[in-house]
Parts: C-alpha cells; structure tokens; sequence
C-alpha cells in the first residue's frame, strides 16, 4: 500500500535486465521492462520532495530512444533546466535532469555506467583517472583501484599453497577434472595466457579484473575473475560486495547464487551519498 504522507526522497530502480546489452533488450515488451509505471503510480500518488531513477545505459537506446522519452515525459514539466511545453496529462510534474554517471567517478572501485534521472541538481565526480584541483575550489581524487579496494598485498595468488597433493599452489585447467573443491575460490588459479588461449572468446567477454584500476561491472552472473597478469583467479563475494560498495562486514543471506544476484543488482551507496552531500551538506 502506498503510504498517504509524503516522504522525503524516493531512489527507485526498474529491472534494468530488459535494457541491459548483457541481456535479451526486450525493453516494455516483458513484464520487467514495465515496472518503471509501479514507480509512477507511486510517485503521484505519495509525491515524495525527491526522487531518482537508476537504470542500465542501453535504456536510452531501447525502442530508438522512445521508451527513455516515454519515461520523461511522466515524470517532467522541465528537462534539463528546459520547460516542457506541452506536458504529459499523467505527468507527475518534477523538474527532472538526467545523465550516463559512472561510478568509479565517485569513489566506487568499479566502472559502472548508469542512467539516472533525479529532480536533484548532479553531484560533481569526486574521482577521476588523473586527480586535479578544481578551478573554483575543491579537489578530485584518483580512480580507487581493484588492489586499493581489496586490499590485496603483492602475490596476491602466489603466497596461497595448496592444502594437499604434490603441486605447490592448487591449479585448475579446463582439460581434466577439477581438483578437490574448497569454499574458498582463492584457492583455484590458472595461468592467464591459458585462460585466455584455451576459449579466447570466452575471455574476452569475461576478462579478469587488473589490479591497478576499478573493476569491469560487477553482473548477476558470469565468471568474476581477479588477475596480476601472471595467474588469474575467482574474486569471492566479499570481494565483489566490496567492488560494488558494501562494507568489508555487511551480512547477507541466502544462497551463494542469490547473493551473487543481490550483488550485482544492487546501486553503490556512494552514489546516493554524492547526490545527498551535493545537494544538501
């Protein structure tokens, strides 16, 4: 039941998985794609002081552009600081501005491309690839790396050693059966140059994660993987947590597949902290 008193900011995002380029693009013709007018009803109906929209990049291209549009137009009497001449008659009536925002651009060790619209003014980047002074004050930080995120020491397979048998460190390949499995996924390595020459098009479309810059996104599923370009390994779901923003300590619960997906569909909170710290600190 929407509640009748209006709260003071309402952050909301639709199942991108009808959007995504990782995924089928069925946009509004799927019952996820549709989800978006549960937010509007809930918009008019409680009218909350703010709100923002989170959604894949591949939203804005969906249907050439309409369904991004269509979205708007319910949402908007300005655009961008541009009035909206004829609004839409279900219109709820925000001044909406939007744009792609990455993540890794506000401290979040993972480029995560995401639209977002928001009667919120944009918050500036507090990171970048090259950090700068601003010419009107202020700093920007550099880009927080796999490595830093993780706090990974130097071997950071290497040092690993297996628990039994006659090899040195434990290996997988993807010819013979597996070695006994462990928990653990930081137990398994294998050579790069043999992850990548026994299925290269397998790898790259799922390259492992380098230490010294922010992750490729972090998905629901797929093979999440960590390299200091000699071995490669599985990155373990706290490590993912941590790449996506959680705290080293936060609890889960569930199954390991369904907190992989709680994972990958979540929105770093350091996204709502840049808008919240811009807009009222």
């Amino acid at each position: 039941e929407i509640p009748k008193e209006s709260i003071d900011i309402y952050m909301t995002s639709p199942p991108c998985q009808a959007f995504s380029i990782a995924g089928k693009r069925k946009g509004e013709s799927e019952k996820r794609g549709v989800l978006f007018y549960n937010s509007h009803e809930f918009i008019l109906k409680n009218k909350p002081r703010y709100f923002i929209f989170e959604n894949v990049k591949g939203l804005l291209s969906d249907d050439n552009g309409r369904t991004f549009q269509r979205w708007i137009d319910y949402l908007s009497k300005s655009v961008n600081g541009q009035p909206v001449i004829f609004p839409h008659e279900e219109s709820a009536n925000y001044h909406v501005y939007y744009q792609v925002l990455n993540s890794k651009d506000y401290g979040v060790p993972q480029n995560r491309i995401r639209r977002i619209f928001t009667d919120l003014e944009l918050p500036v980047p507090s990171h970048a690839k090259h950090p700068s002074e601003r010419l009107f004050g202020g700093s920007t930080n550099k880009w927080i790396s796999v490595k830093e995120a993780l706090d990974l020491p130097d071997g950071f397979i290497e040092d690993r050693k297996s628990t039994f048998g006659a090899d040195e460190y434990r290996k997988y390949t993807t010819d013979r059966p597996s070695n006994t499995i462990h928990t653990d996924p930081r137990q398994f390595y294998i050579p790069i140059k043999e992850l990548r020459d026994k299925n290269p098009i397998w790898f790259d479309k799922h390259k492992p994660n380098t230490l010294d810059r922010p992750a490729y996104t972090v998905t629901c599923s797929g093979s999440d993987m960590i390299t200091d370009n000699k071995v490669a390994r599985p990155l373990t779901l706290v490590e993912l947590a941590i790449i996506q923003g959680f705290r080293s300590n936060y609890k889960f619960v569930g199954t390991k597949s369904n907190i992989k997906r709680m994972i990958g569909n979540a929105v770093p909170s350091q996204i709502s902290k840049a808008f919240m710290e811009y807009n009222f600190s």
